[in-house]
């Protein structure tokens, strides 16, 4: 991990390791021309690594974020860090349910590997992100693209957005959300709480049978979060698709 600042930064991370059901092993913490490094090695569930991969990353102290697999004796290396932190990218169904459903494994290695080359096209992240997702099997494909989507929502936010002040969720849906997305889609505010996408690459108009944008779900869900300081519950879902005959894809914020 990457951060600017050395105090407390061992003492929160090392919080949330161990709120998220893991155990620290070993840690160092070193000073270079970047800012402060800090490199983890933690035990626990890898039904949770996903969740700590996003705590982690999306912590308002950790400006990028690297996971790789550490087999035992090997040393801690230096690793990049240029990549979106656990930022540099969503979730779905009929009416995308919010409710998280059972935890699977992904292929963190990959999806590491995968988001600095994101980083490195953003924003024309779609040709990559496409061919990503066609690769996923239907179980960990909408978790997948989700992750992603969370990884690089916070990245933007931190990249373009973190200078400004905290807002709630439906302001920051106006001044935070619609602008990042402007690079990417045609986006716009849908009443209070809502935001409309005209032509999400990762649908063919009537083409499917329930909502596809995984991606945009985590994207929005992280960039609102990190809007807010982290302090609001915020939860994204589709709950329109032009897949499935709708004349847009409509995300709902809940908080």
């Amino acid at each position: 991990m990457l951060a600017d600042q050395r105090e407390g930064l061992l003492l929160q991370l090392g919080q949330a390791v161990i709120s998220a059901g893991f155990t620290l092993a070993r840690q160092r913490l070193t000073e270079s021309p970047e800012g402060v490094r800090l490199m983890l090695v933690v035990r626990g569930p890898q039904a949770q690594l996903l969740a700590l991969e996003e705590r982690l990353g999306t912590h308002r102290l950790v400006r990028s974020f690297e996971a790789i697999a550490h087999e035992p004796g090997q040393p801690l290396n230096g690793a990049s860090y240029g990549a979106p932190p656990v930022t540099q990218a969503p979730r779905t169904q009929n009416a995308e349910p919010v409710a998280r459903g059972p935890a699977v494994a992904l292929d963190m290695r990959r999806i590491e590997a995968e988001l600095r080359l994101l980083a490195q096209d953003y924003p024309q992240v779609f040709p990559r992100l496409l061919s990503l997702e066609r690769s996923f099997d239907a179980e960990s494909k909408s978790t997948a693209m989700r992750h992603l989507g969370q990884r690089i929502g916070a990245w933007v936010y931190k990249r373009d957005f973190a200078l400004g002040a905290h807002l709630a969720p439906a302001d920051a849906l106006k001044h935070v959300a619609v602008p990042a997305l402007r690079p990417l889609v045609q986006a716009e505010a849908h009443a209070a709480n809502a935001l409309r996408i005209r032509n999400s690459p990762f649908v063919v108009a009537g083409k499917g049978t329930q909502c596809n944008c995984h991606f945009f779900s985590g994207y929005l869900e992280a960039l609102l979060k990190e809007a807010s300081g982290n302090t609001a519950a915020v939860a994204v879902r589709e709950t329109q698709c032009r897949g499935i005959g709708a004349d847009a894809c409509v995300f709902e914020i809940h908080s």
